[in-house]
């Protein structure tokens, strides 16, 4: 009997770590593969930007100008250099579309309030955990035009806090504003890290 039990807690052993194995090799591999889309969707897009060049676009309609990719619009390419991210990124905001890039949330960078999230995979935005004050951020839009940012405030927020999100006021009232806001979950899934920027010359 004790036999019997012993052995049905070795097989219990062995079926969780061998789940264990195939849902880090899962993990693995959806991490790879999010890493080759985002990498060759810009690479592609950044031809496109080189093309654009010669074309003229109307600023004073305030509208993101888009490209489209594989059926999928884009407005510009992220790029972080201190943490080592170069990404799409996509003009609307669903769970279908983070799995290929990070998308755009709300705002604008013509107006100076654009919103970007993405997934916190190692692919996406999983390595701005590590961003730190003062770290610069590069947004080049698909008419070739190039943004420049300097993280100035990094917040964790309840994921509730949408209105906090969008706005850009700090939560002491003090209605500092930011020209950009990077998020994504925190590594626990149960709160939002939030990368705020402002724009330099």
């Amino acid at each position: 009997m004790k036999k019997s039990k012993f052995n049905l807690l070795i097989y219990f052993g062995l079926f969780f770590i061998s789940a264990a194995i195939i849902l880090t090799l899962y993990n693995f591999h959806e991490d790879y593969t999010m890493y080759l889309n985002a990498k060759n969707v810009s690479d592609v897009l950044e031809t496109k930007i080189i093309k654009n060049l010669d074309t003229e676009f109307d600023d004073n309609n305030f509208v993101m100008k888009t490209e489209e990719i594989d059926g999928y619009n884009y407005i510009g390419i992220l790029e972080i250099s201190n943490v080592e991210l170069k990404l799409p990124v996509m003009d609307t905001w669903d769970y279908e579309r983070l799995k290929i890039s990070p998308t755009y949330y709300s705002g604008s960078y013509y107006d100076d309030n654009l919103v970007i999230c993405a997934h916190n995979s190692k692919a996406h935005f999983g390595k701005i955990h590590n961003i730190e004050i003062g770290d610069t951020i590069t947004f080049t839009s698909v008419d070739d035009k190039v943004y420049k940012y300097v993280v100035s405030n990094i917040r964790i927020l309840n994921d509730t806090d949408v209105e906090e999100m969008i706005i850009n006021s700090d939560v002491d009232d003090s209605k500092e504003s930011w020209d950009l806001t990077l998020f994504t979950c925190t590594l626990d899934g149960k709160a939002r890290f939030a990368a705020r920027a402002i724009k330099v010359d």
